[in-house]
């Protein structure tokens, strides 16, 4: 947290709070939901204690991540009286922030938010600006909802692009974590981390990890007769790879790609 915390950034993750795992400004790891998980289903959201200490054991909650990104409250203009009338002043409307535990389909609805406010002739500038400020880690998805439906629309449950770290969580024993990056920013936040070398074993558990998600919801929405499509293939086996030896908290394992691997669109920072 403090690596993403520096330069000024809000770190802003999922937490526990009112019954509900939602998005708020995180002062450490200690915020993270730890232990809880959640069950979802038509029309129902139940909060519920897991037999392990998984900080990311939860799918998609109430909130989203574009209130963050797309206010529904912005100063327009800032004015003030003088002798001569009146000066007028745009508005600071940026805030530097780190978004942690970024689910793909997250991502995807990010990409096409980018279209709308972004990447368009008249782009909106308070959105473009914390667009730019923000830094994207986001969570690979091991846990998915009876409500979840990435694999029919391409969209999960593991993530190829739009981030500057990805991460996959462990629980067999070791809590531990495989990190994949995906811009320069994302390489120069993990410099900051002690780290060492990750194993094969470690690769292939997080990459079983979500193909057994995948499987998991492509056989659910076979059985309610809708169209299902396979994840996309991953490509977290090839690159350089450490093990974070930072805190006596989960011990972090990274992944990290060549940088001719780095996606051609990321998170802009």
């Amino acid at each position: 947290m403090q690596a993403l915390a520096r330069d000024g950034r809000t770190v802003l993750g999922p937490t526990v709070r009112d019954g509900a795992i939602v998005i708020d400004e995180l002062d450490s790891a200690a915020d993270l939901p730890a232990g809880w998980g959640d069950e979802q289903g038509p029309g129902s959201y139940r909060l519920v204690r897991r037999d392990d200490e998984a900080r990311f054991g939860h799918v998609v909650g109430p909130h989203s991540w574009k209130s963050e990104l797309f206010p529904p409250r912005t100063l327009l203009v800032h004015s003030t009286r003088t002798a001569d009338g009146f000066t007028v002043e745009p508005p600071d409307n940026r805030r530097p922030a780190a978004f942690v535990g970024v689910r793909p389909c997250d991502l995807r609805a990010i990409e096409t938010q980018d279209l709308v406010f972004d990447d368009t002739d008249h782009p909106d500038p308070t959105y473009r600006n914390r667009r730019a400020d923000a830094v994207v880690v986001a969570v690979q998805c091991t846990d998915p909802a009876a409500t979840c439906f990435c694999t029919s629309m391409g969209t999960g449950p593991r993530s190829t692009s739009g981030f500057d770290l990805a991460l996959t969580e462990i629980l067999d024993g070791r809590h531990r974590f495989v990190i994949e990056i995906g811009s320069e920013t994302g390489r120069e936040l993990i410099a900051t981390v002690p780290h060492t070398e990750a194993t094969a074993i470690d690769l292939e558990i997080a990459q079983a990890r979500s193909d057994d998600a995948a499987a998991h919801i492509v056989r659910r929405v076979d059985t309610d007769g809708l169209p299902a499509r396979s994840p996309p293939p991953s490509s977290i086996h090839s690159g350089t790879t450490w093990q974070s030896a930072a805190s006596p908290a989960p011990t972090a394992r990274w992944c990290a790609r060549p940088a001719s691997a780095v996606p051609s669109r990321t998170a802009r920072i």
